[in-house]
């Protein structure tokens, strides 16, 4: 009766987190790069032959495309295309379900016991993911960064579960289908993300090392899995794209040693500055649940999840070392796999450690207290985000009545700025003084125009 119970009782909390984000999902508004992918995708900047893209086949030839002149992330980007095909309430929904997924994967990843339901620790899971997961305006709710960075994260979690089940309740059934399915899926996770792809190479090569340390064999599915992963990686980075991106935007980078030594020590910085409580949170949960192992099969089995995870995490945030640009989006894969760490010594500090009940009762007030901070910080969101889609439903009017009107050089008024974490206009913007900048021409072709500009 009381399992049934809490099955009741986390249906409705995952319920309840799928409508309250598909509010904040269905108030946010198109920025910027969201109006290029609703296009086949052509050139950074709209062409005389750009058209917007109407069915499921033209999406092989956007990405294709895509993958020539602008980036490898065609994996990502299709499954964006092809839910704007159906149209935005679609991707709404899909984003709101994808927040839902990652808060379940977080949880399994965390939970050995397949029966147990702790409500509290997915209670606690969804409201840290709200409050600290970094940019969440440009991670979870961005139409185009959320399906580079949740739906990527949940891509990728999804085939760590299978490792980490696997590293845990060792199974050896191979057969021929499942060999070549994850081999496929390694192929479509391996061209999400440039830094998560790297991470997740490391990662399923250290549980291959490990699966041999702890059971003496490795499963073939693991082998083909982790190829195909190393090649979707591969084709990921070798997109002429990427270097005609990097040669327009960042040919001035200086990649000489002792900038390379700087990079690391501002990532070093920014990764405190995104992270500091998540990385506090993990190094006091180690404090209390480490005790020293000599031995290396046995320290495997004890902490050898942590260890890997926390290595993702690392490699995730420094292999950024080359990249051109450090965007606080892009330690979201850190913060997912940090997270499922502190989730993991939670887990082992409630359960398994002498001082249990001390440690459940902080457990409970650290979970209240994070709800109720959710809570009001979903409050500002909301309020924050409907006011910049005011604005922009009020720019919509504009241009439409302007161009009703015979004009093609279509003038509005500006848009207040947001300084709101949640609101995607707060990274992004939309539309600017000059007509030439690449969002102006975008939105102009979106609504039929030759040029905007905004005017105060």
């Amino acid at each position: 009766m009381k399992l049934n119970r809490n099955k009741i009782i986390a249906l409705v909390i995952c319920t309840l987190v799928f409508i309250f984000m598909l509010i904040l999902n269905n108030n946010t508004t198109l920025v910027t790069d969201d109006f290029i992918y609703q296009f086949v995708f052509t050139n950074r900047y709209p062409q005389n032959n750009t058209k917007l893209i109407t069915n499921f086949f033209e999406l092989f030839i956007s990405m294709s495309n895509h993958w020539r002149l602008w980036g490898g992330r065609v994996v990502v980007h299709f499954l964006l295309q092809f839910s704007f095909i159906i149209g935005i309430w679609f991707f709404n929904t899909i984003n709101s379900l994808m927040f839902v997924m990652l808060g379940l994967l977080i949880y399994k990843h965390i939970i050995n016991d397949k029966k147990e339901i702790n409500i509290l620790l997915l209670l606690l899971i969804y409201t840290a993911i709200f409050i600290f997961v970094p940019q969440p305006g440009a991670t979870i709710l961005w139409k185009s960064g959320s399906a580079n960075y949740l739906w990527s994260s949940v891509l990728i979690l999804f085939l760590t579960l299978k490792y980490k089940n696997n590293f845990l309740h060792f199974d050896q059934n191979d057969n021929i289908v499942k060999i070549i399915l994850y081999f496929i899926y390694g192929i479509i996770v391996g061209c999400c993300n440039e830094n998560a792809g790297c991470a997740l190479i490391v990662c399923i090569l250290l549980f291959i090392i490990c699966n041999k340390i702890k059971n003496s064999t490795i499963p073939n599915w693991m082998i083909f899995n982790f190829i195909g992963t190393v090649l979707g990686y591969i084709f990921l980075l070798v997109s002429p794209g990427n270097f005609i991106r990097a040669n327009q935007m960042y040919a001035s980078v200086d990649y000489s040693f002792t900038s390379l030594i700087e990079y690391f020590f501002k990532i070093t910085r920014l990764s405190y500055q995104y992270l500091h409580i998540i990385i506090i949170a993990t190094v006091i949960t180690f404090v209390f649940v480490f005790n020293p192992i000599k031995n290396l099969k046995e320290f495997i089995k004890k902490y050898g999840l942590q260890f890997i995870f926390i290595v993702f995490a690392f490699i995730s945030i420094y292999s950024l070392i080359i990249s051109p640009a450090y965007p606080e989006r892009c330690w979201m894969f850190a913060f997912d796999y940090l997270v499922i760490v502190i989730g993991i010594n939670i887990n082992i500090l409630i359960n398994n450690n002498k001082n249990k009940v001390f440690y459940k009762k902080i457990f409970i007030i650290v979970t209240i207290i994070l709800l109720f901070e959710s809570i009001s910080i979903y409050n500002e969101a909301y309020y924050d985000i409907l006011s910049t889609k005011d604005c922009i439903e009020d720019h919509q009017r504009q241009i439409q009545e302007q161009i009703k009107e015979g004009k093609k050089d279509v003038v509005v008024h500006s848009i207040p700025e947001s300084v709101g974490k949640y609101n995607s206009f707060t990274y992004n913007g939309y539309l600017t003084y000059n007509s030439d900048s690449w969002t102006n021409r975008w939105i102009a072709k979106y609504y039929g125009a030759d040029s905007i500009a905004i005017e105060d």
